[in-house]
Order: C-alpha cells, then sequence, then structure tokens
C-alpha cells in the first residue's frame, strides 16, 4: 500500500496485534493505514469463518472490502500484505494471480467484535443527531450506531 514509505522494522516486520493496540507516529505516518487495514482483514477472517464470504476471492473482490475504509485506491503492483490471523492466514500480494487465503487449525477461535475507530469521530460531537444527516460515509455512520449502542448499554436504556 503506497502511502506507508517505509515498513515496520522490528521483529522481521510481524506486529502483534493485541485485543486494544494504539499507533503512535507522526502525522501521515500510516498510523491510520495500518489500523484500517488491521480492522478490514479481522473482518474479513470473521465474515469467511462464518460463511458469509468464500475464501476464494478475486483480487478485485478482495480490494473491493478495502472500499469501506476508503483505503481501496492505496493498493499497487507492489503490494504485499501478509496477515496471521486466529483462524485463517490471509496473503495479498499483486504478483499472485489471487489473494491465498488458507484455514489455520485453531479449534478456539472466538469471533471478534470488530471496530475501527475513525479519526473523524470528534465530528459527531458537533451534530444533534448523526443519523439525520445525509450521506454520512458508512464508516463514520457504523460507528455511530455502535456508540449509541454502548451509551444505551452503559446508561441502562436498552
Amino acid at each position: 500500500m503506497d502511502p506507508i514509505k517505509e515498513g515496520y522494522q522490528e521483529n522481521d516486520g510481524w506486529m502483534d496485534i493485541k485485543k486494544v493496540t494504539v499507533f503512535i507516529g507522526n502525522q501521515g505516518s500510516g498510523k491510520s493505514t495500518v489500523a484500517k487495514t488491521i480492522s478490514v482483514l479481522s473482518w474479513l477472517e470473521k465474515a469467511i469463518n462464518r460463511g458469509d464470504i468464500n475464501r476464494n476471492l478475486s483480487f478485485n473482490e478482495f480490494v473491493k472490502h478495502f472500499q469501506y475504509q476508503k483505503i481501496h485506491n492505496y493498493f499497487s503492483k507492489n503490494t504485499i500484505i501478509s496477515y496471521q490471523g486466529e483462524k485463517y492466514h490471509i496473503l495479498y500480494d499483486a504478483t499472485f494471480d489471487y489473494p491465498v487465503i488458507e484455514a489455520v487449525d485453531n479449534e478456539s477461535y472466538l469471533v471478534p467484535k470488530i471496530m475501527y475507530v475513525p479519526a473523524e469521530r470528534s465530528f459527531l460531537s458537533a451534530l444533534n443527531n448523526a443519523f439525520e444527516l445525509k450521506e454520512l460515509p458508512g464508516n463514520i455512520f457504523d460507528f455511530a450506531v455502535e456508540l449509541k449502542n454502548a451509551q444505551k448499554q452503559l446508561s441502562g436504556k436498552n
């Protein structure tokens, strides 16, 4: 993905993602791109596991899943992404004919709740009702729904 100029240098480029992971760095250094990529790949792993998506994806089908986070245009002929999830290993290499998605032998896979918190989240606090705003981007709308549900749950107003 082109916006990230230098890859992660530690641990041979492998990054261990915990339940909560915080990225710190300069503006424009690729933090959001990495977080969005992890979010999409985690969601894709979950969707394949549930049977919502067939794991035999074409390149175009694979890249299309990145549209939600608006990073689908970041792919280039040099893009390589390797994601080792709890249930699937997903390898995207633009030099291959299609992405490789292989099952990992893990009987204890727990289906996670996945959410990327967008930088534009502060925009929601300036609105009286985000749900009345037309053409709110999907990722912001979904975040607004999750936020509202969490607020209801915490206040006991289910």
